[in-house]
């Protein structure tokens, strides 16, 4: 690189600053019946056990077109990147209950019948914020919906650890809210 656009580097690095990946806030909600069913639901909690997320990305999908000789992509519509958040386990395992009775009420574990799409989604948020913790970007994910909720592994051989939990989310949509923050 030469001086002049190492300065402009710079230069844009101090006018924005750079980003960090420690700096974001989730927020959630869960359909009515899981907080009907889990016992002291409370939403700020999965806030503040939440450690880790992932913004998801958004890819145009495309069909081959073609007139004549060359093919052209012709958009068709977004394909959206699933959600994935790690949350820290309480000793009453309550993040995994919450998730749990989500996937639970999705499809019937005995009658293997679904519900309506509108009575198992609801919609995530999450900000990424400065090192003053104002928020500088924000998405929602709308019509989310647990589709994994992993496994959690024990062992004699990890001591002064936290459990976690890894939820990834399928939504419909992801839209960036640069106009609310």
């Amino acid at each position: 690189m030469d001086t002049r656009t190492i300065k402009a580097l710079l230069g844009q690095i101090n006018k924005r600053g750079l980003a960090n990946p420690n700096r974001f806030t989730a927020f959630f909600n869960a359909p009515q019946y899981v907080i009907d069913e889990v016992e002291g639901f409370d939403l700020s909690a999965q806030t503040l056990l939440c450690e880790s997320i992932t913004f998801p990305g958004k890819q145009i999908e495309s069909i081959d077109y073609s007139m004549y000789r060359n093919l052209l992509k012709m958009p068709s519509g977004y394909l959206n990147d699933e959600l994935s958040v790690t949350f820290r386990l309480t000793e009453d395992f309550y993040v995994k209950k919450i998730f749990e009775t989500w996937q639970a009420g999705i499809i019937d574990q005995k009658t293997y019948k679904a519900r309506y799409l509108d009575e198992y989604v609801a919609d995530l948020s999450f900000q990424h914020e400065d090192k003053q913790n104002n928020p500088k970007y924000a998405i929602k994910a709308v019509d989310c919906y647990p589709i994994t909720v992993s496994a959690i592994e024990k062992s004699n051989e990890t001591v002064d650890s936290a459990l976690k939990l890894s939820v990834t989310f399928a939504c419909r949509d992801i839209i960036h809210e640069g106009d609310k923050i």
